[in-house]
Parts: C-alpha cells; sequence; structure tokens
C-alpha cells in the first residue's frame, strides 16, 4: 500500500511540473531549476553523511538521521539556489513561444527524474522494511556475492541510479575532498538495501563506532585461507581463475545503538554477511568492494551465505567479556588488497597496519669444547 501511494505521489508530482512547463513557456524557469537541482544534489552527497553524524552523536532521530539530512540539504539547497537564479534571470529570451516550450518541457522533465530519484535515495536511506520504497533484492533470496548485479533491481525509470552516477561526476571532480564518494560508498544503492535487510527484526541501519573491533595487527585480521576449506556441503572452496580467497576476523560488540553497539533494539543481534563489505583497492588504484561468501564455523569449514540470509544471534552468544567473533572469507582478484571494512549504512573502518616481527638478536655462540690434554 505504502509504495502505491508513493507511485501516486510521484505521478502528481510529476503531472504539476511538466503542465505547468507546458502551459506557461519559459526559457529560464526550468532550465534554472535543472541546473539547481544538480548543485543540489552534489550538496546533499557531499554533506548529508557529515551532518546526519551530528545528529547520530546527539540521539536526534538516530535511524532517521542520514534520511533526513539528504533530502532537507537537497530541498533548502533547491530552494536557496533557485531563488537566486531566478533572481538574476528576470528578463525572458526573446525566443518563439514554440522553442520556449521545448525548452521548459525538456528541462522539466529532467527536473522530474532528478526528484524521483532524490526522493528513492531519501526514503532508502530510512529504516524501513527492505521492500520500500521498492524491492532493490528479491526478499529471501539466496544470492551469491557473484551474482549481486543480477539480482538487484532498480526503482522507477532508474532514477535513484541516475542520480547516484550523476553525482559520482561531481566527486571525481572539482567538488571531490581527500576521500571521493565513489571510493567510500562503490556499491551504495546495494549497501543501502542490504543494510534494510535487518530492519524489520529491529536492527539499526546505523550503528555505533565500538560496534566492532579489530585485532590491531593486520596478519590477524587478514588472512591467506586454507587451501583445505570446504563447505557445508562438503564440497572443496576454491578461488576462480585470478581471484584468491582470504579469511577476515572481527568481533561484534554487546552493546545497542545507544551505547555506540549495534544490538537489535530488542534483545538478540540479527545481521547478514552482506552488510559486512570490505574496501579494496587494485594494483591501477581502482577501487571495488568485497561481499563474504560465508563464514567459518571451523578452521576447516565454510558455512555458505546469500548475502541478503539473516544470521540470528542470541545475547547468550556473546562471550563474558562482551564480545562475539567472527570470521568471514572472501574472493577477491590477486591484484587486490583490501583497505578498510565497512559495515552496516555508516561505519567505515581501515584495517591496522601489519606489525613488524622483531626478529631476535644471534649471538656468537660460546665455545664449549674443552682444550685438548697435551
Amino acid at each position: 500500500m505504502s509504495t502505491i501511494i508513493l507511485y501516486v505521489l510521484i505521478f502528481v508530482l510529476v503531472a504539476l511540473i511538466t503542465s505547468d512547463a507546458g502551459i506557461k513557456p519559459s526559457m529560464f524557469k526550468y532550465l534554472n531549476m535543472l541546473i539547481c537541482s544538480i548543485f543540489a544534489l552534489a550538496l546533499a552527497f557531499n554533506f548529508y553523511e557529515t551532518v546526519g553524524n551530528m545528529l547520530l552523536s546527539k540521539a536526534i532521530l538516530p535511524q532517521f538521521a542520514y534520511s533526513i539530512c539528504f533530502l532537507a540539504i537537497f530541498a533548502i539547497s533547491l530552494g536557496i539556489l533557485w531563488s537566486i537564479a531566478q533572481l538574476i534571470t528576470k528578463e525572458e529570451m526573446p525566443f518563439s513561444p514554440l522553442v520556449l516550450r521545448i525548452v521548459n518541457i525538456s528541462s522539466s522533465v529532467l527536473v522530474c527524474l532528478i526528484l524521483i530519484g532524490v526522493i528513492y535515495v531519501g526514503l532508502g536511506l530510512a529504516p524501513s522494511s527492505q521492500s520500500f520504497p521498492y524491492a532493490h533484492f528479491e526478499k529471501d533470496a539466496k544470492i551469491a556475492p557473484q551474482d549481486i548485479d543480477r539480482y538487484s533491481k532498480s526503482a522507477l525509470l532508474s532514477t535513484d541510479k541516475m542520480v547516484a552516477s550523476l553525482f559520482n561526476v561531481f566527486s571525481n571532480g572539482s567538488l571531490s575532498g581527500n576521500k571521493k564518494f565513489s571510493d567510500l560508498h562503490p556499491d551504495y544503492l546495494d549497501a543501502m538495501y542490504l543494510n534494510k535487510v535487518t530492519a524489520e527484526d529491529g536492527a539499526p541501519i546505523l550503528v555505533g563506532d565500538k560496534s566492532i573491533s579489530l585485532a590491531s595487527d593486520l596478519d590477524q585480521v587478514i588472512k591467506k585461507a586454507s587451501v583445505s576449506l570446504r563447505d557445508q556441503d562438503g564440497n572443496p572452496v576454491k578461488p576462480e581463475a585470478g581471484q584468491k580467497n582470504i579469511t577476515l576476523s572481527l568481533a561484534f560488540s554487546k552493546h545497542k545503538f545507544e551505547n555506540a553497539g549495534a544490538l537489535n533494539k530488542e534483545d538478540g543481534f540479527t545481521i547478514t554477511t552482506g552488510q559486512i563489505r570490505i574496501l579494496c583497492k587494485k594494483e591501477d588504484g581502482s577501487i571495488f568492494v568485497a561481499y563474504p561468501q560465508g563464514y567459518l564455523k571451523s578452521s576447516l569449514l565454510l558455512e555458505r551465505k546469500g548475502i541478503t540470509e539473516k544470521i540470528a544471534y542470541k545475547l547468550s552468544d556473546f562471550n563474558e567479556k562482551g564480545s562475539l567473533g567472527i570470521t568471514l572469507l572472501y574472493e577477491i582478484p590477486k591484484d587486490s588488497e583490501p583497505y578498510a571494512i565497512a559495515f552496516r549504512g555508516n561505519l567505515i573502518k581501515e584495517l591496522p597496519k601489519a606489525v613488524k616481527k622483531k626478529t631476535p638478536k644471534t649471538t656468537p655462540e660460546a665455545n664449549t669444547s674443552t682444550p685438548s690434554e697435551s
């Protein structure tokens, strides 16, 4: 029902904008709005996480922080920029009404596509069910990491993908900072909806900075997978040609969001392997994201899990120190290395550096032989 209401609202929005553009021909009205929408989109993507994290730190509507900030920054920026643009371009260009209508209507259509995309992204960031505003992944489907592109779906007219791709142009250009948005979120839409899979179980889509912990030595976090590893069906776990299998070990903390953790609102802890992603860099400098093939039940046994399959833990599964360890298996190209781990919608932690092992100093062996008797 909520999806139908959303479609109706979108239809009404598009009808109002395009009819206004056709009835009142103007060179600049919707052309200005189109240009301002692109800049407002860039501002929203650039700053919604920063402002949202401020709300998170003060526990103000924490799970809705990113959604509210994204939509609010876009709307406020668009309103201000468009008002300024309208003041600057008061005089109309001396073109025929037909030319003005063509420019106005075509600009208004593009504006509508951007607005629809923004609505989808904003609602996608909210802690709703995984099927709202649309089902990006089929519910309860067993999706292997290598099949994610085949199973993922798009919003109406792929507008959410369009606005995310449009911003990546800015992210790679003059508006990019030290860390480009596309480098931190190479799987933006997929990750957004993977985070929502456990929302209906009371799991937060935004988590505290203490929800996961890593060992201080990279060699304890990332290891080469054993060649003797087998899955739950007894099949050997072998990487594809040009790939390698690695394991990542981490620990979850026994804290709820209010205490910088990630436990469910009620008792328990529910995750999917798709919510624990690693960011990797190839030798050519390109960034990509890798999803787990599953988790290790023992040193030589892999439990394969689809990226949307839920894994439910009880509070009694945590040890006396309040932590729950897990080791995940990833398959990545041989010419790449992981450099960060991403969990749920907001937590990205860089992997630790490798600790240099101290080699023991060797001392000359003492001469223990006894002098020969003469």
